[in-house]
């Protein structure tokens, strides 16, 4: 199973709030492409400064595609100068 993780912050790249409509528009984005996701709200430290972030999280046993693609579209959807994003290999799966 393969874990991809895209990190958002809640500020934009001018300084500006991401609106909750451009939030579920990441999350919709992510939803396309994996059929779903799991969504966090975090507070995350970048560069000695707190800000509120949007963490979207898959599992998927799926090709694990290009999420620096996704990564890409994240950033002009919440206005970012940037996106984290992180592919890990992990055991799971569900229950009978």
């Amino acid at each position: 199973m393969i874990r991809l993780r895209w990190y958002i912050g809640l500020t934009s790249a001018s300084g500006t709030p991401v609106t909750g409509e451009e939030q579920a528009e990441c999350a919709q984005a992510v939803e396309v492409v994996y059929s779903g996701c799991t969504v966090y709200r975090t507070l995350g430290l970048w560069r000695g400064h707190w800000e509120d972030s949007l963490v979207l999280e898959v599992l998927t046993k799926k090709s694990a595609g290009k999420p620096i693609i996704l990564a890409g579209m994240l950033q002009r959807l919440a206005r970012q100068s940037s996106v984290l994003w992180t592919r890990e290999s992990v055991e799971g799966g569900f229950t009978p």
